[in-house]
């Protein structure tokens, strides 16, 4: 039997977060990211893969989390984690968060927002955005602004769109959100904080204009040999960031 839920775990950026996995055991990702907490990507997936995984489990989602939302337990958001990979990759995502609604409309729950974290690879097609824009909250991986450090840092499948057309898919779901929903979410780590990749991010932030940017480095170990950069140099380095960004768009550290 799929277990679908973990947590809710305390999440540096979330709170306390009861994760949603609606992908296969076997890791389902689009990046190799060399700093990734679940290991290598031994095979890296196409972002146009569409399929239903988990779809004939749904009755069993459902009661997995009706019985524990049913239970007294602080959670402060449902997330949409993809712990196994690239939660957009499953084509029945919409039927999954639609469960999701119903079974907290259900217990009275609609004060826990229901987010997705996404490492914005599938951002180009008009349906995933269509479905983005349904979650209470979006947080989009952007850990670099430039070509060279994307193919470096994230190990890209060969049909994920160059990083500039990731970063005008983001400003695209941005512009077309109701509310302000968009957060984008930076690692940054030995390989990505030289002040190429720092200054293309700055740019990359001026085009997508989300409501909040979270900087972070690594907290676990990582897939490949990587070191993580301690606080110090991530709040210089948002320092920097805010000196020079066009709009007041909120830095947030962890």
């Amino acid at each position: 039997m799929k277990r679908f839920f973990f947590g809710p775990v305390l999440s540096r950026r979330l709170g306390f977060s009861l994760g949603i996995d609606i992908l296969p055991d076997k890791k389902t990702c689009t990046f190799d990211c060399l700093y990734c907490e679940i290991g290598k990507t031994r095979r890296v997936t196409s972002p146009k893969t569409r399929s239903p995984f988990l779809i004939e489990n749904k009755k069993n989602f459902e009661l997995q989390l009706r019985n524990i939302l049913s239970q007294d337990i602080l959670i402060d958001t449902l997330t949409f984690a993809g712990y196994s990979g690239e939660a957009t990759l499953n084509s029945e995502l919409n039927t999954f968060l639609n469960i999701t609604k119903s079974v907290r409309s259900d217990l009275h729950k609609e004060n826990i927002p229901i987010s997705i974290l996404t490492n914005s690879s599938t951002i180009n097609f008009p349906e995933i955005r269509k479905i983005l824009m349904n979650f209470d909250n979006i947080v989009a991986k952007l850990d670099v602004g430039n070509q060279a450090s994307f193919m470096k840092v994230n190990r890209p499948h060969f049909l994920v769109p160059q990083i500039s057309d990731i970063i005008n898919g983001l400003k695209q779901l941005r512009e077309e959100l109701d509310k302000n929903r968009l957060v984008i979410q930076t690692l940054l780590f030995s390989e990505n904080n030289d002040r190429k990749n720092i200054d293309s991010l700055i740019e990359a932030y001026n085009i997508i204009n989300p409501n909040k940017i979270q900087l972070y480095s690594i907290a676990r170990p990582p897939a490949y040999a990587v070191k993580k950069i301690d606080g110090l140099q991530l709040e210089q380095i948002k320092k920097n960031m805010q000196d020079v960004l066009k709009t007041n768009i909120k830095i947030e550290t962890y």
